[in-house]
Order: C-alpha cells, then sequence, then structure tokens
C-alpha cells in the first residue's frame, strides 16, 4: 500500500474515533440530564412516600398523603422537567442574565434591577398568608432536592458552563410578579402615545382616535427633554434583547348546560402565550390533603392557574386594565419649587445593586426613586443632563397575595368559593371564565385597577401635579361580574370587561372585539354545543376584519390602473375570497402583505423610524387606526408631508397594492395561485439558546407552515415591525 494512503487512512481513522468520541459524549450530556420517571427515587423532605404517574402525554400525575408533601414534589417534578426554564425566568426577573450570558444583556439587567422585583418579592414574604407561605417554602425544597439529586445539571447549564441557584420562597413570588410586569402595557404603549399626542395636529390624532376627549388634545405638551427620553425609552424597548413575553391578548368562553350536548357547561381557554421552547405552562394533576386538581401552572409558581377540579373549572384571559403609569419627575423632592409644585424625586435615597457580567467585572448600579416609584430612565444610556427623570408607578409593587388567590381557587367547590377566592388577587387585571358541576357559568374580573382623574391613563404623568396621583383602587364588589346570563353564553377576547373609562382610546374599537364577535357568530351558529364543536372553533381562521376591509381595497383597487396580468389575477382571485386565513391561501397572503404596505405608506412619514417602529409594536394602535381611516375614508394621513402635491387614499392605497403584488412576485413568482400564506407565515418555538447560529437547529423547533392572523380565533399574529 502506497505510503500517503496509509496516511490518508490513518487520518481518516482518526478523524473517525474522534467523531465518534465526541457523538458519545454529547449523547452522554444530553440523556445524562434527562430525568428519572421510572422506579423509585429516594429524597430528603418527605413525610411520607409520593406516586407520581406519567401519562402517555408525560403529563405528571403527584398523588401524596398530605399537601407539604403535594407541593414538595410538585417542585421536584417540575424542576425535573423544567429547571433551566424556571433559571432564565427567575435571572429575567431579577436582573441576573448578564452573570451567564454576558454583557449584552446588562440593559436589561439594569432596568430590572431599577424595577426592584426581588426587593418588593422579599418585602412581601413578611405579609402575605402563611399558608401561601408555608406552600412556597414546600414548593421550593422539593426544587432544591431535585437539584441536589441531579447528577448532571440540564444540558444548557453545561454548555455555558454554569450551575442551577438554588431557589428560596421568595422566588416563587418573584416569578409571580415577572409575570405580572410582562402583562402590563403601560411601559410600552404609553411613551408611544406621549410622543404620539405631542407631535401630531389634533385633526390626525381625531382621524386616529375617534372617541378622543377634546380637551385631552389639546391640553398634551411635552418638552423636548421629555420627548427625547420618551423615544429614548421606546427604541431601548426595541434593541434590548429580552426573555421575556408581552401579552397578545386571549381567548375564553363558557356556555351553559342549555347550550351543550352533555346538558353541562363547556368551557374553552387559549391565553395565547407566545411559542417557546419549552412552552411558558406546564401541565400537571395535584391529589393531596384537600386538593385535587388538575391543569396549567407556570414552572416556579405551585399550584395550578388554570384548571379544574371535582367541582369547578376555570379559564383565565388577559384583562386589558392598564396597571402602570409612567410620571415625569422634574422637581427635587428636597428641593420643591417656588412655584408651588411638590418635589417628587428622593436624591437622598439611594439603593446600589451589584451586577455580574460573565468574562466581564462586577457592574454597581445605583438605583433612586421617587415618590411614585424607581426612577426607571437612568437605564438609558443618554446623559443625565439631556433626558427627564421618569418613574413607574405599578401595582405589582404594591400588597398583595396572588398565591392564596390561586391556592383557594384550586380548592374552590362554588361561585363564592370562586369570588372569595380572586378577591386576594392584587396584581395585573385578568378575567376569570367559570362553570361548575351544578351547571353554573359565569366570568369575574379580578387584579388592582388603579383610581384615576383629571389625566388619561394612556399618557404620561406629571409627578408635581398631585391631581395625577391615583387615588386608590377600583373594589372588587365594583368589578365587573356575571353568573348565568340569560344568553347562556359569556364571551372574553376584548377588553369589554374592565371598567370605564377604558384603558386606551383604540380600545373604543378594537382589534379584538372582532374576534369576540367572530366566536359570537360562531356559537350561535348551532343551538347545542359538543367538545368537537368548541376544537374547531378554537382552530377557527375566518378573519372578521378581512371581511371587513378586503372588499373596501377591491374596489378602490378596481377602481384604478391594473398593470399586468399578475395584478389582474390577485384582483380576480380577491373578488372571490371567502377570508379563511387558511395556510395554503394565496389571497390571505396577498391580504397582509397589502395590510402591511399600507400601514408603512400611511404612517411612516409622520412618525418616522423610531416612533414608527413602536407603533407597529401595538397593534391595536396600528390596525385599529388604519381600520379607523379607511372606513371614514379620512384624507389627512394619506397625504404624503415630504412631497408637494396633496394624496389621496385611492393613491396610498393603489400604491401598496402594486408593493404587494411585487413583493410576492419576487418571492413567488408571477403566479398569484401558487402564493401561500403559511409559506410567508410560520410558527417556531424558540429556546434562549437558540439565537446562536450554531445552536439554532438544536434547540428551536419549527418553522412549520401556520394559517391564522392577528385577528381569528386561532390567533397567530407576528411581528409587525419585523415580520
Amino acid at each position: 500500500m502506497p505510503k500517503i494512503l496509509k496516511i490518508i487512512l490513518i487520518i481518516a481513522s482518526l478523524f473517525g474515533l474522534a467523531l465518534m468520541a465526541l457523538c458519545f459524549w454529547g449523547f452522554r450530556m444530553v440523556t445524562g440530564s434527562l430525568p428519572v420517571t421510572v422506579g423509585t427515587l429516594k429524597t430528603d423532605g418527605l413525610r411520607s412516600s409520593v406516586d407520581v404517574y406519567r401519562d402517555g402525554y408525560h403529563i405528571p400525575h403527584i398523588i401524596a398523603g398530605n399537601e407539604e408533601d403535594l407541593f414538595f414534589a410538585q417542585g421536584f417534578i417540575t424542576a425535573q422537567d423544567r429547571l433551566w426554564q424556571m433559571e432564565v425566568q427567575k435571572r429575567s426577573a431579577t436582573g441576573r442574565l448578564s452573570e451567564i450570558f454576558g454583557k449584552e444583556m446588562l440593559r436589561m439587567d439594569s432596568l430590572m434591577c431599577i424595577v426592584g422585583i426581588r426587593r418588593t418579592a422579599e418585602r412581601l414574604m413578611d405579609v402575605i398568608d402563611p399558608f401561601s407561605r408555608s406552600v412556597y417554602t414546600a414548593y421550593s425544597a422539593g426544587i432544591n432536592a431535585c437539584i441536589a439529586s441531579m447528577k448532571q445539571p440540564p444540558v444548557e447549564y453545561l454548555l455555558l458552563d454554569t450551575k442551577p441557584t438554588l431557589w428560596s420562597p421568595e422566588d416563587c413570588l418573584v416569578i409571580s410578579r415577572h409575570l405580572a410586569w410582562n402583562q402590563s402595557i403601560g411601559w410600552r404603549k404609553d411613551p408611544v402615545m406621549g410622543v404620539l399626542f405631542d407631535r401630531l395636529e389634533p385633526a390626525k390624532l381625531y382621524a386616529l382616535f375617534p372617541n378622543l376627549p377634546e380637551e385631552t388634545v389639546s391640553s398634551v405638551r411635552i418638552h423636548a427633554t421629555e420627548q427625547k427620553t420618551l423615544l429614548q425609552w421606546i427604541e431601548m424597548q426595541h434593541t434590548m434583547p429580552v426573555f421575556s413575553f408581552h401579552p397578545t391578548g386571549s381567548n375564553g368562553w363558557v356556555v351553559s348546560g342549555a347550550r351543550s350536548v352533555t346538558g353541562k357547561p363547556l368551557l374553552a381557554n387559549d391565553p395565547h402565550f407566545p411559542p417557546t421552547t419549552p412552552s411558558l405552562l406546564y401541565e400537571n394533576h395535584l391529589k393531596g390533603g384537600r386538593f385535587n386538581v388538575s391543569g396549567l401552572s407556570f414552572p416556579g409558581i405551585p399550584g395550578v392557574i388554570i384548571g379544574q377540579n371535582e367541582h369547578i373549572a376555570w379559564g383565565v384571559t388577559y384583562g386589558y386594565g392598564d396597571d402602570l403609569d409612567l410620571f415625569i419627575e422634574s422637581v427635587p423632592y428636597s428641593d420643591p419649587s417656588k412655584n408651588g409644585l411638590r418635589g417628587t424625586v428622593r436624591n437622598s435615597e439611594w439603593i446600589e445593586e451589584s451586577i455580574p457580567v460573565r468574562l466581564d467585572s462586577t457592574v454597581r448600579i445605583k438605583i433612586r426613586h421617587s415618590i411614585h416609584g424607581p426612577i426607571v430612565s437612568d437605564v438609558l444610556p443618554i446623559d443625565k443632563a439631556e433626558r427627564s427623570d421618569i418613574a413607574i408607578r405599578w401595582t405589582g409593587h404594591d400588597p398583595g397575595d396572588e398565591g392564596r388567590a390561586f391556592l383557594e381557587l384550586n380548592l374552590a367547590t362554588s361561585w363564592t368559593d370562586f369570588r372569595e377566592a380572586l378577591g386576594h388577587y392584587r396584581i395585573a387585571p385578568l378575567v376569570f371564565l367559570y362553570a361548575d358541576r351544578a351547571g353554573n357559568i359565569g366570568f369575574q374580573t379580578a387584579g388592582a385597577i388603579p383610581i384615576r382623574s383629571g389625566w388619561p391613563d394612556y399618557l404620561p404623568r406629571r409627578g408635581e401635579l398631585e391631581s395625577m396621583d391615583w387615588k386608590g383602587f377600583v373594589p372588587f364588589s365594583s368589578l365587573p361580574s356575571i353568573l348565568n346570563p340569560e344568553s347562556g353564553m359569556l364571551i372574553s377576547a376584548e377588553p369589554s370587561f374592565t371598567p370605564p373609562p377604558r384603558s386606551h382610546p383604540d380600545n373604543h374599537n378594537p382589534v379584538d372585539a372582532i374576534r369576540h364577535r367572530r366566536i359570537r357568530t360562531l356559537l350561535e351558529q348551532k343551538t347545542l354545543h359538543s367538545l368537537m364543536d368548541f376544537k374547531r372553533i378554537q382552530a377557527d381562521t375566518g378573519s372578521e376584519a378581512a371581511a371587513e376591509l378586503a372588499p373596501l381595497l377591491h374596489r378602490i383597487i378596481t377602481a384604478g390602473s391594473v398593470q399586468d396580468s399578475t395584478e389582474k389575477s390577485v384582483l380576480n382571485l380577491m373578488a372571490d375570497w371567502n377570508h379563511q386565513m387558511r395556510p395554503g391561501s394565496p389571497e390571505a397572503a396577498f391580504y397582509e402583505v397589502m395590510l402591511m404596505k399600507l400601514i408603512r405608506n400611511t404612517f411612516h412619514d409622520e412618525m418616522g423610524d423610531t416612533l414608527y417602529r413602536a407603533f407597529l409594536r401595538c397593534p391595536q394602535l396600528s390596525r385599529n387606526g388604519l381600520s379607523h381611516i379607511l372606513r371614514r375614508s379620512d384624507p389627512l394621513w394619506f397625504d404624503v408631508i415630504s412631497t408637494p402635491g396633496i394624496e389621496t387614499m385611492e393613491q396610498i392605497v393603489q400604491k401598496s397594492f402594486h408593493e404587494a403584488v411585487t413583493f410576492l412576485k419576487d418571492r413567488f413568482g408571477s403566479i398569484p395561485r401558487r402564493w401561500t400564506w403559511g409559506t410567508l407565515h410560520t410558527l417556531g418555538f424558540r429556546h434562549p439558546l437558540g439565537i446562536h447560529p450554531l445552536l439554532t437547529g438544536v434547540f428551536n423547533l419549527g418553522p412549520f407552515h401556520l394559517g391564522g392572523s392577528n385577528e381569528t380565533i386561532h390567533r397567530t399574529g407576528y411581528a409587525l415591525d419585523d415580520p
């Protein structure tokens, strides 16, 4: 054998052995961290044995002899399956992501340290109900027992060369308050509304928000530094890497036995959490002591959040109540101005926190407070002299015992028990749907909804004016509540359940009302509904929004010029469209691309890049606003301010039509029937480590072709600012 061939064979053999060793190491690294689900595990901390059964979907059924062991076991089993997810959520809430991911997370960590969820949780542990505290303690002990029993931590820890951190009872409150923070709309929407109201002339605001009180528009004035600060806050949200989520609405409905083939109530719920790997929710069944409850929990929080017991079932939908305000603080607390304005900024009160940074030095930050709350503008990358002080007033900083609310909900046997339990829920507003074995159906709004006066809750407030302070909270007894309506049905898919005045002007005709109307239409099509009927309704892709706007756009386009055979084919397809947003639909693909082009051509020139991106991140603003303007044929928004002429609605619609067809031709070719919505509109389940290009294919799932849209019951909205 020639010498060169021997060398090649030796190198190939060594390479093959190295590859086999690498594969074996990778296999051991992954499988070594998988949970033990067969046989017997021994651990300290239990008073007696606990049985855990995994069904065909790997869902754990936990059966314990007492409640302390039940929640210890729930913590243990949840950590078996979701320890890494819980680690990331805890670090995200407390400003400790930089320690494992590096300095790219420093801005986000600084913000969360300023918000102070950890400080709030530590303070609340001293005032919550003893039963809540004991459950948190048992659950945390179970998590820590699981960590101690692991021969090898989950693979994510190994890849990042870090170790699991132990769990404390306070961490359960940290997770629940972080969920409330993610549900808050004020810190996202209020700065956008503030800059919009300051920049736009009143006539354009009325066109965009037809239900605005006139005095609101004329009284909003923001100084240059304040506007610069708000724009920086908006830009920061766009550029900051985030391991959290924001609400996208939710669906829920319940019918009485008179509308059910079983003669008993049926309840459906789709909370619309974003798709992640793993899911943000964790399904389990808990039986022990007084508890026999199954459903969905959040990893890191004991009990069941959405589910059923032997007596009742309940669903949860987003409540749309605005529980956070931005306060522009302009007067030092220690030196009130001579104009009689009260001081707000507590310069003498500083809190220091340290943020460890991976492969870098520890960063120390100083946290200031006003009389309203922490000053979050200190996180912005602009010089102090060029920015205003902006503080947040948030219900998540206030006392409340959401743990007790859900634990008592898990034990509820009647409508009275259900409402008494929810009386303890005092954070981000939610709507709870209800059904019981006795045949009752109902809904109850719960949560802390501030009482405001003298200023709209969708705009930044002036901290030095006492009239803009909160005046307490809406009493639980005054929150919307219905039991056994004559119609035999209840639907929660829009902000119609929040007390007046509604939180934002765009909510007077929201995108979500379209889903509400569609659900009602489908429920009223039959006298009696089955489980399969409810499944079909949940998967429905019919768009009432498209049914309203598509014919209007079609009439405008056909009245103009058609440039080629492709555009003519598109118009022929749209004329016969049934407004179903199915994955294989070319009409759905064209409609959504057309909307995106039309939104940009209508709004971008007045707003500029930063404000426009933020405007898109509030879909109720952009899509509702476009709908208002098109239906009213309002000319103000369609004129392009950078051109000498005056453009009309018809011209902008025609322009958007041509751009949409060009986009789809470039993507799919010139035959419109080959365009498909599902090819454009895909679903990907993302993992925190999946952002790394070498790990994307390992940790992420998808993409999968998807139907639906932002307005369908099967809600599958996409990021309008980065579609």
